[in-house]
């Protein structure tokens, strides 16, 4: 197995928050822009690598030490085998002058949300980035970087705040429909956290252009967006992020789907100590839950029009 480390670079902030893309100039992914790195030398350790690739490639010496992400080991994330990668993530106050050179055919600060197609898993890369730079995570750093598209720091963690997951895949008038009750009708803040479902097969599509869609879907000021969890390689049950929010009132929003297999997700009473409620959107031909214990702390949002769609039954229609 083979080793390579990659080197997500934020500058500036807000909306003006950047990324440092390189144009590959070899296969593969030629011609592709993709985040700095390399593979490592021998002996030679991920963060010095990084470091050193990112050198090489773009001229940027940075003398900081680099935010360790997941380590990236799914089979398939690179065309040339069996790749284990180490990215580490790094911020600088503004926006420094590159030149591109070794493997890199060009290289450019590129806008958070403007950023093309890019090679490998890179994009998954830099969505669990912005999810370090949220607040809401107690054992995340965080500073105030992030676009307003995001913008969870206006939250008040005394408040009660529903936390929204799902893969999303597509977006469809029933999760619009969800977040309509919530904001409209309870006046509460919504924080959508797009992720993967277990019992379901994993995206095909693209992680950033799922998380823009979203995005582009919901631009109320008390909605935000949680990035972070859209491209991990791992399982990630409610369970492992629920108790780390720097919340006081967590509440969960679901459709009625799944509060049918809410007895099989991971510690479901620990994540029921948790919330304060567990808001459930009508869904049809759903069979009604009978665990009490689930059942006192479900609120049941009104009937609505959407009833019968899926984001399944789309993909389905779409496929055929």
């Amino acid at each position: 197995m083979k080793h390579t480390s990659d080197a997500l670079v934020f500058c500036d902030k807000g909306e003006n928050l950047k990324i440092l893309l390189i144009k590959r100039k070899n296969n593969p992914y030629k011609n592709f822009w993709a985040l700095p790195g390399g593979f490592l030398e021998e002996g030679e350790n991920p963060h010095t690598a990084c470091l050193r690739e990112l050198e090489e490639e773009t001229q940027l010496n940075l003398n900081q030490e680099g935010y360790p992400l997941s380590l990236r080991q799914r089979i398939g994330r690179d065309p040339r085998g069996e790749v284990k990668s180490y990215p580490f993530m790094f911020h600088i106050e503004n926006e420094v002058p590159v030149i591109a050179q070794d493997d890199a055919k060009e290289v450019k600060w590129i806008r958070i949300l403007d950023f093309p197609s890019l090679a490998f898993d890179h994009e998954e890369i830099i969505c669990e980035g912005l999810g370090c730079l949220f607040n809401l995570f107690k054992e995340k750093f965080s500073r105030n970087l992030l676009p307003s598209c995001f913008y969870p720091f206006s939250l008040d963690p005394m408040k009660e705040v529903v936390f929204f997951g799902g893969s999303f895949n597509p977006w469809h008038e029933g999760h619009a429909e969800a977040i309509r009750q919530i904001n409209e009708k309870h006046k509460i803040p919504v924080v959508i956290v797009p992720d993967f479902n277990p019992w379901k097969k994993r995206n095909q599509l693209s992680s950033f252009l799922i998380l823009k869609e979203i995005i582009s879907k919901n631009s109320d000021k008390n909605i935000f967006i949680f990035p972070g969890f859209i491209g991990i390689e791992n399982e990630n049950p409610t369970i492992d992020w629920i108790s780390k929010l720097d919340l006081t009132k967590i509440s969960l929003l679901i459709g009625e789907d799944n509060l049918e297999r809410f007895h099989l997700w991971k510690n479901y009473k620990l994540v029921l100590n948790k919330i304060e409620k567990l808001y459930v959107l009508p869904r049809a031909h759903c069979k009604k839950q009978s665990n009490e214990l689930i059942l006192r702390k479900v609120k049941f949002l009104d009937k609505h029009l959407y009833e019968e769609i899926s984001s399944s039954k789309i993909r389905e229609k779409t496929n055929n």
